[in-house]
């Protein structure tokens, strides 16, 4: 699992162990051919990176037609730009195009503290992950006190 996300933009300048940190919060996840990820407005906890296959990111409009806005191919993430945001909630439906294999990476995991480290404060914005040492609390918003 390291592999493929050092692959990948985002998760590449971080060290050995922080990406260890990050796949303990990741699991892999396997969709059939059409099986649905998630939908437009879900709240969105994670995201993710294919390995094999292909996923639809697609709208629907209001009389039912279907939009597609993005086919994300292997090696490709998506939805990372959500865990930008105070309160992210998915804006497209998911599903898979065919037999998909992905990672699904917990935006609420340890990327809290490799954000607070200063190379790679361009790469995750303090608004959503941590601000000085205050996570964001739509990462807490569903766990028990």
């Amino acid at each position: 699992m390291i592999d493929a996300l050092r692959k990948t933009p985002l998760l590449s300048p971080l060290s050995e162990a922080e990406l260890q940190r990050v796949t303990s919060h990741a699991l892999q996840r396997h969709l059939d051919e059409g099986e649905s990820l998630f939908t437009q407005g879900d709240t969105a906890t994670r995201f993710y990176l294919v390995v094999e296959g292909q996923i639809r990111l697609y709208r629907l409009a209001a009389d039912g037609a279907e939009k597609v806005i993005e086919i994300v191919a292997p090696d490709q993430t998506f939805a990372e730009a959500l865990m930008f945001l105070s309160a992210p909630r998915y804006p497209v439906s998911a599903a898979a195009l065919e037999p998909t294999i992905l990672i699904a990476i917990d935006t609420c995991s340890d990327l809290q503290t490799s954000a607070a480290q200063p190379a790679n404060i361009a790469i995750f914005s303090p608004d959503s992950l941590t601000i000085s040492g205050v996570p964001n609390p739509h990462c807490f918003a569903n766990s028990p006190d």
